[in-house]
């Protein structure tokens, strides 16, 4: 009878000890995401996963272990076990398995203590496209695509898909929020899952993001835009999801050419301005905007910068990283430049604008 009451206490005790503690394991590997299409994605072991091993009734088995680069974890009296592409759950069935070789009906229980770095595939239309390792404590750089003009982000806790394209840099001006596709492999199914992502509505509708959790292996693509109004432009540009401030070249006939800082989807005019403005010898008729496109292709067009069309996007557009600006100089300049060549050798007794002016009357 005493043995009898000795079982069923141990076997309750094992209930109220290791029940809770599986159901921890389970909801780790059943994170609850807001979107059907990842609700059951499981987290998978890897080399740098640290876990806590414990045998109930033989602490001489407890053991803080970390899974090693080759995918093998080593156990007291047990020794090598590969467990790198398993479940939390399938990487405790495959332990109690090899337990059983020196304890009878052995109760084992393993919890991941510290996570590995994820790493993770960014393409498309962000600054830095590539694959990324993302901890769970980073400082985040957003800088164009040249490096400069950084500013940090520092981010905690499980890498989510914000964060990540954060560490690409953000994204490009041409990068569609609307459209961003995240894929993964389903440990179920042995497939892989897609889902797009609408961040606009974050901004335009003032909606909480979807972010979900990253796991390793997951791939994360910008597509681009076909069309973006200057609205969207300006938000996203002052969002924390691309760089703040770009630099373009400001050359001709201004008061400081050169190359000048300006915020992201800062128009033509206003970088003119940053620039110290025209010049007298300004042709503003003629104001040239000279763009090196992603495809390798250089794209050359002119502007009639008038007053009454400064809000026009498309008569006076937002400019981008490494764009060069150039003013030409007005037609009067340009004669007394050529006549200065001219007649340089009889100065300083004519000089080019007083030989002009004579020719004119």
């Amino acid at each position: 009878m005493i043995n009898f009451i000795r079982r069923i206490f141990k076997f309750y005790l094992i209930i109220f000890i290791f029940i809770p503690n599986l159901n921890v394991v389970k909801a780790l590997e059943h994170t609850k995401y807001e979107n059907k299409i990842f609700k059951d994605s499981i987290y998978v072991l890897g080399p740098g996963d640290k876990l806590l091993l414990k045998v109930y009734s033989f602490q001489d088995l407890d053991s803080s272990i970390t899974i090693l680069p080759d995918g093998t974890i080593n156990l007291p009296r047990i020794g090598t076990i590969n467990i790198s592409g398993l479940s939390v759950l399938d990487a405790n069935k495959k332990i109690v398995k090899y337990f059983k070789q020196i304890i009878k009906n052995p109760v084992v229980y393993i919890d991941l203590i510290e996570t590995r770095p994820v790493r993770v595939s960014i393409s498309g239309e962000v600054q830095k496209p590539g694959i990324y390792s993302i901890g769970t404590n980073e400082v985040n750089i957003l800088s164009n695509s040249d490096g400069g003009e950084k500013s940090s982000i520092n981010s905690k806790g499980f890498p989510r898909v914000i964060e990540a394209i954060q560490k690409a840099g953000g994204i490009t001006n041409d990068g569609d929020l609307k459209k961003v596709k995240l894929s993964r492999y389903n440990y179920k199914t042995k497939s892989v899952d897609q889902e797009t992502i609408n961040y606009w509505l974050a901004f335009n509708k003032n909606e909480i993001a979807y972010n979900p959790i990253l796991f390793d292996g997951d791939k994360i693509f910008i597509p681009r835009a076909t069309k973006k109004t200057n609205f969207e432009l300006i938000t996203e540009s002052s969002s924390n999801l691309a760089p703040s401030f770009i630099t373009v070249n400001v050359i001709g006939e201004v008061i400081k050419p050169g190359p000048v800082q300006v915020k992201a989807n800062t128009s033509m005019i206003q970088s003119i301005l940053v620039a110290g403005g025209y010049t007298k010898r300004a042709k503003k008729e003629n104001v040239y905007l000279i763009r090196l496109n992603n495809n390798g292709n250089i794209e050359k067009n002119k502007y009639k910068l008038i007053q009454s069309r400064l809000l026009d996007k498309d008569q006076n557009p937002p400019v981008r990283d490494g764009d060069i600006i150039y003013i030409e100089k007005n037609n009067w300049t340009k004669s007394v430049d050529s006549l200065k060549t001219i007649v340089e050798p009889i100065s300083p007794i004519l000089n080019a604008a007083s030989l002009y002016k004579i020719l004119s009357d």
